[in-house]
């Protein structure tokens, strides 16, 4: 299902991909498209930050979702775009970008030119925010990755689960510290690094509830995230971002 937030409220197009499982929106957020613009992604934890980002800065674009899973993603034509035929991928006239964070921080250096959403490179917190953008892809996505990993094809071994636990806690109590002294990652306002981080707790929401390896009490332990997600959520497309199926 495609809910509806980054369908702006001009006219909307819908238009059939080359292959049946696949839909393409063209989204007219502007007067006039910019057809150069096109973003290959899916409703996956890392497919969803640029997704949401193109429609809080709303950007004129073309979306290429694929249904998912996919395998259409390692075919010929798409690992011309992403060699490791992983998603997303934007192109933008000359430019084609994988990474998820790359493709945010591409996003922000280049649209978000009032800065709502990100620091520019003169300004001392833009290496605040990459600091935290590379920490979200590594140590945060790293510490998820296993977890899921174990969730999926290890769940009978304790041993491994309680390392996942181990890692994941880890790096939850980073930032629980970090944002017991501020609202925001990096400065004071919403950036392209707490949305990063909200997309992937999200997603361990959505894959681990209900299940074994839900992380117990989370509230309790990790305070200052939960207030921070809560704040996070008040931003408007976020929610509706999180909803894409």
């Amino acid at each position: 299902m495609l809910p509806q937030f980054h369908l702006p409220k001009k006219k909307r197009v819908y238009k059939g991909g080359n292959r049946s499982h696949t839909l393409v929106i063209c989204l007219l957020c502007k007067d006039n498209l910019n057809k150069s613009m096109k973003l290959y992604t899916a409703p996956t934890g890392n497919g969803r930050k640029p997704l949401i980002f193109l429609h809080i800065l709303d950007v004129p674009n073309e979306i290429h979702m694929f249904d998912w899973p996919t395998k259409e993603i390692k075919e010929n034509w798409y690992l011309e775009l992403n060699p490791h035929g992983l998603v997303p991928t934007l192109v933008d006239g000359d430019v084609t970008l994988c990474e998820s964070n790359a493709i945010l921080q591409y996003l922000a250096d280049n649209y978000d030119t009032e800065n709502k959403f990100s620091y520019p490179s003169t300004d001392p917190l833009y290496w605040q925010q990459l600091r935290w953008l590379f920490y979200q892809s590594t140590q945060f996505s790293d510490a998820l990755s296993r977890l899921f990993f174990y969730k999926k094809f290890r769940s009978d071994d304790q041993w491994l689960v309680d390392k996942g636990f181990e890692q994941i806690g880890k790096v939850y109590q980073v930032l629980d510290s970090h944002l017991a002294q501020r609202k925001w990652f990096v400065g004071d306002k919403f950036t392209i690094a707490d949305l990063a981080f909200a997309v992937g707790h999200f997603r361990r929401i959505e894959k681990t509830t209900g299940t074994k390896f839900e992380i117990e009490n989370f509230e309790e332990k990790y305070p200052h995230v939960t207030q921070w997600y809560n704040d996070v959520l008040s931003i408007e497309g976020i929610k509706e971002g999180f909803e894409l199926k």
